[in-house]
């Protein structure tokens, strides 16, 4: 019984986390009496468990069982995580992490992989983008969330795992691969640079970790240098990334905008409430902008994507995005244990939720869709001329944004 009242005690005392500063405080004078009738119940099936199952349980183990349960059961993103699953965590935002170099990207019929980076075991293995996760080691885990599969596919340095993904092939056969992998530690570049079309640059954000705005900024940099003058366009590329640090998001779309709000959130608890805006030093580029989105783009994407078509600073390309638009607190918890808990929505600058919703291109351009010419308003765009280097893009979202932008500085010609 010890064990139940350290339970009950627990339950009711103060837990303190770090990124919003969380904290939660309720005195046992103030609990509702559900509460109690609802820990009595937990105290009963628990003790029945101890004095009946069929083989001795390890308190512990009944304990983790019973609150991952419990956080499961409120949201796809709310979870209890080990110490190591922490360790890991943090891991991921500082760039670095033992895996198999994969960023996986939710959809409505299962999880796929997003993109495969170089130099990584996926990619040395045979991984391909748009491969769709169906086992890991044997275990079907074709409905599972995004958080539970790259909690299977972790682990130590130089330990082997046996990836199943199901690939379509280009007469829309489906065939499953098996792919056998050894983790290994990826390096993480969340940000690259690209010029397809002279004067026309391209910035490509995989997921927001540490320094990203700053990267950014030097990749903006990179650009201008190569053109030798400024940029005549830029492209924000946020296709497939799941989001990250949402202090990174707002670095990134402060490096574009010069005033006004980038994102605000709304939670239950005034703590939780907060607004974030540009600021004129930070701004980067002011020429013209647009952003490119599709389904696997989420949170801190969909912040960044919003805010710069709300401000009108920027047209965004693509298909609609995600729609996870919570923002979720790191709880520390005793014993180097945490719970990644949901504690409040974002809002773009005009108002919209995010979640659930996600963000709808100004301009949709499907993949791979080669032949649609429209510009999501039923408006046809004029082909550029013969002999146009932009007819020599493969991509079609980023073929589309070069014309947009290209519409953009002529306009401002005339």
């Amino acid at each position: 019984m010890k064990f139940l009242q350290a339970l009950a005690l627990v339950s009711l005392g103060v837990v303190a986390g770090f990124g919003t500063g969380l904290t939660t405080t309720l005195q046992a004078d103030e609990a509702p009496a559900e509460m109690w009738g609802s820990l009595g119940l937990f105290a009963e099936v628990y003790t029945q468990i101890q004095s009946h199952y069929v083989e001795p349980v390890d308190d512990a183990v009944l304990v983790e069982s019973a609150i991952r349960g419990m956080v499961g059961a409120l949201d796809q993103h709310s979870r209890f995580l080990s110490a190591d699953e922490l360790r890991q965590m943090q891991n991921d935002t500082r760039g670095e992490y033992v895996g198999i170099g994969i960023e996986l990207t939710p959809r409505e019929d299962g999880v796929y992989i997003g993109r495969v980076f170089e130099g990584g075991p996926a990619a040395d293995g045979g991984v391909h983008a748009d491969d769709r996760v169906m086992t890991v080691d044997g275990e079907d885990v074709s409905s599972k969330t995004v958080d539970e599969i790259s909690a299977l596919l972790r682990g130590e340095r130089g330990e082997a795992v046996l990836l199943g993904v199901q690939r379509v092939a280009q007469d829309e056969t489906a065939t499953l691969v098996s792919l056998p992998l050894v983790r290994d530690v990826v390096h993480l570049r969340a940000v690259t640079e690209s010029m397809p079309v002279p004067g026309y640059g391209v910035v490509a954000v995989s997921s927001f970790q540490s320094s990203v705005g700053e990267d950014v900024r030097a990749a903006i940099d990179r650009l201008q240098a190569q053109h030798g003058a400024e940029l005549d366009g830029l492209i924000l590329d946020l296709r497939s990334n799941p989001g990250g640090l949402l202090n990174q998001a707002i670095s990134v779309a402060d490096a574009f905008m010069s005033e006004g709000l980038i994102v605000s959130t709304a939670g239950r608890n005034p703590e939780e409430r907060d607004t974030w805006s540009a600021s004129r030093s930070s701004t980067r580029y002011r020429g013209p902008l647009v952003v490119l989105v599709n389904g696997g783009s989420a949170s801190a994407s969909e912040v960044v994507a919003g805010a710069l078509q709300d401000s009108g600073r920027a047209q965004v390309v693509g298909t609609q995005s995600y729609g996870k638009g919570s923002v979720q607190s790191i709880i520390e918890l005793p014993g180097g244990a945490g719970l990644k808990l949901t504690v409040s929505l974002y809002y773009t600058p005009n108002g919209r939720s995010i979640h659930e919703q996600g963000i709808t291109p100004d301009v949709v351009v499907p993949i791979p869709d080669e032949t649609d010419t429209s510009d999501g308003s039923g408006t046809s765009v004029a082909e550029p001329g013969p002999g146009s280097l932009v007819e020599r893009v493969e991509d079609t979202q980023v073929r589309r944004a070069v014309e947009l932008l290209q519409q953009q500085v002529e306009s401002r010609r005339q």
